[in-house]
């Protein structure tokens, strides 16, 4: 192959290109759970080329109306002698350059809603299994595996099944956190390294640890570079000092079976293009090198169509100043797809290294997301103000995390957070990536954003997805004794007792932001936890269910020591909050949640929440107060700053009087507190529920019926906390 072909060409500045702009956030086809009726009629859809002509087509405009086009062909047949044998030049070239336009947008249309069908649909992540720390890594395997990689160093084995997944085999592969997870084109290998300057290699299919190499240098990425046909593994490794890249035989050598240079910064991406035979990397400062995967220089396969870089848009990244968080090819590689640490999502042509299309994510895009009236993608005040805290959070955390030093070395910081990347889809003609209203499904045909998973997801801020796709595989009569012996069994996969063997399982596997969990999307939505819990059976013994959630994990000392009940028994159980409309009475959960209950009675014995008022009262809702500042952007915990969340899965907003800690995402709690009105279960899960009213709702009803600020909430009337007495 001399060239890359496209399914689909495009004039880049129509797509956005040049000029940054990509899908609207606000635009969804279809019902945002289904399947796209894309049938490539948008006006700002990229143009399509003659599927006869290697060349991309520069026309651009709407697909005609079929009784014009039956019009200009009936014209066209008579030609200059009237006929309707299409004698004249003229109707043969109307046809032959209308006919087959039609064809190929009719087909792509229906071929995108063949891809969607064959991608998880439900709008909640069905599943979530733990780590003892914050999970970093995933990666699905040809053979069918999961391979999970977390900050304490553990590589986790997963078989995914008919439905849902089965633990297999755990190792503690690392003294330091896992920082890079590999597997092969075949799915055999594995391999993984580490800040403690080791590299481990595994075999997927016995999940066995078969090399233990300790290397001369602090690695960063690492790659498996060789195709399925080749029997012998080699597994690249780059240089966290300098620019250097290691190539390793898979059979335990610790001797490199090559050095590369052809990078004068860090390398912290690598992959390789199997139907291109090529591999491309990236370092820290921007810069994109294709080079060959036997030969080991910068040189150019029969499938590039380029001579030197000054041709391509290789240097995008250094030009904008920004690198590419992650980078992964088309099924067919003739497409690779980078997201850059600027939030822009850029696709680039392989053969040409040419920029195709450009969708840009940055936050302030999201703004109108407040007041739009599309239901797919709108959100509250409340539920934006705290996503935006987590981005600000994600975005200083994700900037510290690799820099460079005054010698040129890159300098990682362990925050144990995944990369946000992009994939492709089995059929390469839709896109994948983590945003902040959830996971986006954008058709590459036009741009459009055709799905969009866990929006309702607001607790979890979903980063480094993985997809699985098809039929998994059965294991072979060894491998399957092996992987019974200590398994646990996903209760989705022991409910179903009645499944279609030959059906599939699209799953789509997500990690969150500072969570030690990894969460699984497919086509089904969460069952019920008293359903689940009722149909686990002996298999699911080593490991208990809360929901769709599952603790496979005991938990960490600190958390015990949390739970204590000396800790817990030397708490305050009771307080009255006297408010200028009357006295509140509430009873506090201690034992549940010993640590926000005495951030608020230390507060209340200290006076911190004298004098402050209720800021922000919602009808039907909650009213809630705690700010010193009174506007709802300050607050702090008695410890300095925020602590983290204490969700007790037996304490829900399950009626009117629940007190619940406000926070603005995930472990960010500080003074602030609110009171329901009302039941509010999309809360739950989300903030601490750590007491109840048991007397004075009548007063909490009365603070609820002040009249209020449209705009803000906020009553026009000042209400204010007198003091609050504990006992």
């Amino acid at each position: 192959m001399n060239e890359c072909k496209m399914n689909v060409g495009s004039k880049r500045k129509r797509d956005g290109d040049d000029d940054g702009r990509g899908e609207d956030p606000e635009r969804l086809d279809g019902d945002g759970s289904g399947d796209s009726s894309d049938s490539g009629d948008s006006s700002d859809s990229g143009d399509s080329s003659d599927s006869g002509d290697s060349s991309d087509s520069d026309e651009a405009g709407p697909m005609l109306p079929p009784s014009m086009v039956a019009g200009a062909e009936t014209q066209g047949a008579r030609g200059s002698h009237g006929g309707t044998d299409g004698d004249g030049d003229g109707g043969k070239r109307k046809k032959d350059e209308r006919k087959p336009r039609i064809k190929r947008r009719r087909k792509h249309g229906a071929s995108v809603s063949v891809a969607l069908s064959r991608l998880p649909s439900a709008k909640m992540y069905e599943r979530s299994y733990m780590h003892r720390d914050s999970v970093t890594h995933c990666v699905v395997s040809a053979t069918d595996f999961v391979v999970t990689g977390s900050r304490d160093g553990v590589v986790k084995f997963w078989k995914k099944t008919e439905r849902g997944v089965e633990f297999v085999k755990q190792y503690k592969a690392h003294e330091g956190a896992v920082r890079s997870l590999a597997v092969s084109r075949d799915g055999f290998l594995l391999a993984s390294v580490s800040p403690d300057r080791s590299l481990r290699v595994f075999d997927v299919l016995n999940f066995d640890m078969i090399h233990m190499l300790q290397l001369p240098f602090e690695p960063l990425v690492c790659e498996w570079i060789h195709p399925k046909s080749q029997a012998k593994g080699f597994v690249a490794v780059s240089h966290a000092e300098d620019g250097g890249i290691s190539v390793y035989k898979a059979d335990g050598s610790t001797e490199p079976a090559h050095e590369l240079r052809l990078h004068s910064a860090p390398v912290h991406l690598i992959r390789y293009n199997e139907p291109g035979d090529c591999v491309v990397s990236c370092d820290v400062r921007g810069m994109v090198e294709y080079w060959h995967p036997r030969q080991y220089e910068a040189t150019m396969s029969k499938h590039v169509r380029f001579q030197f870089k000054s041709e391509t848009d290789l240097y995008e990244f250094a030009k904008h100043k920004t690198r590419p968080a992650s980078l992964e090819f088309s099924p067919d590689g003739q497409l690779f797809a980078c997201m850059g640490r600027d939030r822009m999502v850029r696709v680039f042509k392989f053969a040409t290294g040419k920029l195709w299309k450009k969708i840009d994510d940055a936050l302030e895009l999201y703004e109108g997301v407040v007041k739009s009236k599309n239901p797919h993608v709108a959100l509250d005040h409340v539920d934006f103000g705290h996503r935006m805290a987590v981005e600000r959070d994600l975005e200083k955390t994700s900037n510290a995390k690799v820099q460079l030093n005054a010698d040129n070395k890159a300098q990682i910081e362990a925050h144990g957070v995944p990369p946000s990347n992009v994939i492709f889809d089995e059929s390469g003609q839709l896109i994948m990536y983590p945003t902040l209203l959830g996971i986006k499904v954008i058709s590459l045909h036009n741009n459009r954003l055709v799905r969009l998973l866990g929006k309702v997801e607001n607790s979890e801020r979903f980063l480094g997805i993985a997809l699985f796709q098809g039929r998994p595989k059965q294991l072979d009569a060894s491998a399957a004794t092996q992987l019974g012996s200590d398994r646990i069994r996903s209760s989705a996969n022991a409910l179903d007792e009645k499944r279609d063997v030959d059906s599939e399982d699209p799953t789509l596997f997500c990690l969150s932001f500072r969570k030690n969990r990894f969460f699984m999307f497919s086509s089904r939505e969460p069952a019920e936890a008293s359903e689940d819990s009722g149909s686990a059976n002996a298999d699911s013994s080593s490991s208990s269910l809360v929901g769709r959630d599952v603790f496979n994990e005991k938990p960490l000392a600190r958390s015990q020591r949390l739970l204590a009940a000396p800790v817990a028994a030397a708490l305050q159980r009771h307080a009255v909050i006297h408010t200028s409309m009357g006295d509140i009475t509430v009873t506090l959960h201690a034992r549940e949640c010993p640590k926000t209950v005495e951030n608020f009675t230390t507060h209340a014995k200290n006076g911190y929440y004298n004098g402050v008022i209720f800021h922000r009262i919602i009808k039907d809702f909650m009213i809630q107060t705690g700010d010193p500042l009174g506007d709802g952007t300050g607050g702090e915990s008695i410890w300095g700053g925020e602590f983290e969340d204490e969700i007790h899965p037996s304490l829900k907003h399950d009626q009117a009087g629940v007190l619940s800690m406000a926070n603005a995402g995930p472990n960010t709690n500080g003074s602030q507190f609110f009171i329901t009105t009302v039941k509010c279960p999309w809360l739950d899960g989300k903030h601490t529920v750590f007491g109840r009213v048991t007397k004075g709702l009548g007063v909490v009803r009365a603070i609820e019926d002040v009249k209020v600020d449209k705009k803000f909430n906020r009553p026009l009337d000042k209400i204010s906390i007198i003091n609050i007495d504990v006992s």
